[in-house]
């Protein structure tokens, strides 16, 4: 989310989920790049979103 790749969003958030993250901690992840960032960064939140219901991460 914090370089805007929207591919790289969905790879990373793969690797996540195999990795054990949960759902509310990749969320939180996303509060923090908006605290960061700002307007830039909330707007890829949507991806983040999609991402996690693409994966069926509850």
């Amino acid at each position: 989310m914090a370089l805007r790749c929207e591919p790289c969003i969905y790879s990373h958030v793969e690797k996540c989920v195999k990795a054990g993250a949960t759902r509310a901690q990749m969320l939180e992840l996303a509060g923090v790049v908006v605290t960061m960032q700002g307007g830039p960064g909330y707007v890829y939140t949507p991806k983040l979103i999609e991402a996690l219901d693409a994966l069926g991460v509850d």
